[in-house]
Order: C-alpha cells, then sequence, then structure tokens
C-alpha cells in the first residue's frame, strides 16, 4: 500500500473541524476537497492491493494515520469500499456447502458426476471446491437435490412395502 498522506497545511486540522467541514457540504471547502483526494487515493489503494492478492484484503482501518484529516478519509474510504464490495463481489457458496451436496448426491465420487449434472467441467467443480462455487448455482443444485430426494422417497415407499421377515 502506498504511503498517502494529508498536505502539510491540513495536518493541524482538529478532528472536529474536519467534521464540521463535511457538515457544510460545500465541495468548494478546501477541507472536503482534501478528503475526497485521501478518500480516494486510500479506496484506490485498497482495491489495488485486493488484485494483488487474489481477495479481498484485511480491512485497512489499521493503517496508520498521522492526523484527524488522514484518520476521517480512512473512514470515508472504508464506507466506499463496503459499498463497492457488496455490488461488485461474487457472493459464493463455500467450499464445504458444495462438498456436502456433492457428497449427499453422489457418494465418495462426486465431483465428476456433479460437473455432468450442471454441466461444467470436473476441473471447474474442483475449481470450486478450492475457492467456492458461483452463487447463481444454486437454483440448479436445489433443482437436482430435489429431483434426487424424491426418487429416494419413492425408493423408501417401495422398501417399506417389503416385508423384512
Amino acid at each position: 500500500m502506498d504511503l498517502i498522506r494529508a498536505y502539510p497545511k491540513f495536518r493541524s486540522l482538529s478532528e472536529r473541524q474536519v467534521r464540521a467541514a463535511l457538515a457544510t457540504e460545500s465541495l468548494k471547502n478546501p477541507i472536503i476537497k482534501e478528503l475526497a483526494r485521501l478518500a480516494d487515493a486510500y479506496k484506490n489503494n485498497f482495491k489495488e492491493q485486493c488484485k494483488k492478492s487474489a481477495h479481498e484484503a484485511e480491512c485497512f482501518l489499521h493503517a496508520l494515520t498521522k492526523c484527524p484529516i488522514e484518520a476521517v478519509a480512512l473512514e470515508m474510504a472504508a464506507i466506499i469500499c463496503d459499498d463497492d464490495a457488496e455490488e461488485t463481489v461474487e457472493r459464493r457458496i463455500s467450499s464445504d456447502v458444495l462438498t456436502l451436496t456433492g457428497y449427499t448426491l453422489f457418494g465418495n465420487q462426486w465431483q465428476t458426476p456433479l460437473a455432468a449434472a450442471l454441466e461444467v467441467s470436473d476441473r471447474t467443480v474442483r475449481r470450486w471446491v478450492v475457492d467456492g462455487a458461483p452463487i447463481k448455482i444454486v437454483p440448479e443444485l436445489r433443482e437436482i437435490l430435489s429431483s434426487h430426494l424424491a426418487i429416494g422417497k419413492q425408493a423408501l415407499v417401495l422398501l417399506e412395502a417389503i416385508p423384512s421377515s
């Protein structure tokens, strides 16, 4: 993460002064301009860090700030990044849920049959086991599981009709 610091003339401001400037909502206010510059730089650093590490980085609120304006800008960047993350980060099915579903449907060697049922390669399913599966496959998984459960219930009814002694 690049070192981002407030311009010297803003470093002596108190947190109260910084928040008071925010309350004015005047885009001509130099304090607001500096906050926007800092927050944007923090946000861009965070997004760059996420790209480098191939996953969402740890919360960057642990970054060292030297003055109140930097601390407020960092809070603003965190809010912006949280909002962006909700919009852009693809929700995933955990590996555990995928594995349990696959095992329930197809037993020990479940990856290849699940891949065939979902019409994806078994390599894709193996990658999902590591990284999590896209949430968009949930309806298909539900349908496959419901179908197997219905067949299982029919088999159970037939088995229960057979005298055991």
